[in-house]
């Protein structure tokens, strides 16, 4: 007997399973009233302690402030902030900062997973109304960091990638609109289709304030790279993408292409009539980087130079604070050959080698940027030759060198921080999944051998617009997992040791008083 299975039902398939996509019924999500509490109130183990007459600074717009319980109709329901945690798994013995002066080295905030997704787009598969907000919800984003940066100063903003859901150029635009600011019109196809689909007011065009003068770097994420960032893109997408027909459903025997087994099973498609439009277009690897490359805002290429474009690589190295020994890593760990999974093929892990190497030498910390987390890289398969590292192969070559401070990455789309022996690695949750929040970073020094990594949650702030009710609908759906992660995965003070040799490089530069800590 046929079955029909909904967009919703099947996109989740496809997403997490990384194979070909089936095409999927339209479904909407209705209120459904409190959402349950996504956060805990702070608890104990604060790190107030340790800190020894610093206290945290509350005025930002952090979760030091207050967290959010709830989300309803007439509004978000804040419950107290929450203090940081004291990890000190890398500092055995660590007794606190007494008699010593913090120093900061680096503050800047972590953005990832922010999806821009064309909602009308019949590629789009994994379909979740509240999705339809995104351009709305960087929006918001992006002002609650200029606000940051008003109050307290921003070093740089790191974006570690799936800026999309789908690849398609109007979604990269959107992407780089909202970052760098100007006219935003968030539809595609017609304003109002066949059906009176899609007549939301989040398909209104709106002007976007972007982050001005705030230095971003970009990373790319496998939605950036690949199709509902699985599939390998092809001209049959490209097709069904700009084309005139939204399939809304199809009956079994599924459609499945089993990655690098074989074809398509056929299918009866059922769907409607929708407005064809060319900027739905996928984007290959190269225009992507082009569009960057072309982005107004600083730094130039957001990390890329014209030679990623000459040499194919999606990897580079940025020094972002002048005087500052501090280096960003970044790594494309989207697969080439399209499955959901990371990887990093041969010549990008030698480059990595070879850039620590480099970086030992000049006495510069390190913090590594990726999409994937390392649980989450694995091997290619062996087809074409290609060779490829995975996830333990990343933590035993970060685990060689003492200047490696961090690892960040998103793709999971929850919070979690772990002591990686020498490093902390950090997965910080997505943008438009709730809880819908980004995370700052401090890097402060006490002078000799301790650096402490500071970390705070960031919600954006309320609008009285269309991100409040994008948010209302993403904490009211019964589909999407949240990612607040535990306690201990949000807002900390992670300690760690540095070499003597480091502790030399970072006395030549400049002190600057730490912004999240104020004298208490």
């Amino acid at each position: 007997m046929a079955k029909t299975y909904s967009r919703r039902e099947l996109g989740r398939l496809a997403k997490d399973a990384g194979l070909m996509s089936a095409l999927l019924t339209l479904s909407k999500t209705p209120f459904l009233g409190w959402t349950t509490p996504i956060q805990a109130l702070a608890e104990g183990q604060a790190a107030a302690d340790p800190m020894q007459g610093l206290a945290w600074n509350t005025e930002l717009p952090t979760t030091f402030q207050k967290t959010i319980l709830g989300v309803a109709q007439e509004g978000v329901l804040y419950g107290q902030g929450e203090l940081p945690v004291l990890r000190s798994e890398l500092a055995p013995g660590f007794s606190g900062f007494k008699g010593k002066e913090l120093s900061s080295l680096a503050f800047f905030l972590h953005m990832t997973d922010t999806h821009s997704t064309d909602e009308e787009s019949p590629a789009t598969l994994h379909y979740r109304r509240f999705a339809g907000y995104s351009p709305q919800i960087l929006d918001a984003h992006v002002a609650t960091a200029r606000k940051i940066a008003d109050q307290a100063g921003l070093d740089f903003i790191l974006h570690t990638g799936d800026a999309t859901e789908n690849a398609q150029e109007n979604e990269f635009a959107w992407f780089l609109t909202g970052m760098d600011g100007g006219a935003l019109n968030p539809n595609s196809g017609a304003a109002v289709e066949l059906g009176g689909r899609f007549a939301g007011p989040e398909s209104q065009p709106f002007f976007a304030e972007g982050l001005g003068e705030i230095p971003w770097y970009f990373t790319m994420g496998n939605h950036d790279e690949l199709v509902m960032g699985s599939l390998t893109p092809t001209e049959e997408f490209n097709e069904l993408a700009m084309g005139g027909f939204a399939p809304i459903g199809y009956e079994t025997p599924l459609p499945f292409s089993i990655p690098f087994l074989g074809p398509s099973l056929p299918i009866e498609l059922r769907g409607a009539a929708i407005t064809p439009d060319p900027n739905r277009r996928i984007l290959t690897r190269e225009e992507l980087l082009a569009r960057l490359l072309a982005s107004p805002s600083s730094p130039p290429g957001h990390g890329y130079t014209a030679s990623n474009t000459a040499k194919t690589a999606r990897y580079y190295a940025a020094d972002p604070i002048p005087g500052v020994p501090l280096r960003i890593l970044a790594l494309d760990t989207a697969s080439p050959i399209g499955y959901s999974l990371g990887s990093i093929r041969q010549e990008q892990f030698e480059w990595l080698r070879n850039s620590l190497e480099e970086s030992v030498g000049q006495g510069m910390l390190v913090l590594i940027a990726t999409h994937h987390p390392s649980g989450s890289i694995t091997d290619l398969p062996p087809l074409e030759g290609l060779r490829s590292k995975n996830g333990n192969d990343l933590v035993g070559l970060l685990n060689t060198y003492p200047n490696v401070l961090a690892h960040l990455a998103g793709h999971t789309h929850v919070n979690v921080i772990a002591p990686m022996k020498t490093y902390y690695e950090v997965q910080t949750c997505a943008g438009i999944d709730p809880p819908q929040q980004t995370r700052a970073f401090e890097i402060l020094w006490d002078g000799g051998e301790h650096v402490a990594i500071v970390t705070a949650m960031v919600d954006f702030e309320e609008t009285g617009g269309l991100a409040d009710e994008g948010r209302l609908l993403a904490f009211n759906d019964p589909l999407t997992r949240n990612g607040p992660g535990q306690v201990q995965d949000r807002n900390t003070l992670c300690v760690l040791r540095i070499p003597q040799g480091f502790q030399e490089k970072l006395r030549r530069a400049s002190p600057r008083p730490s912004r999240l800590l104020e004298r208490g």
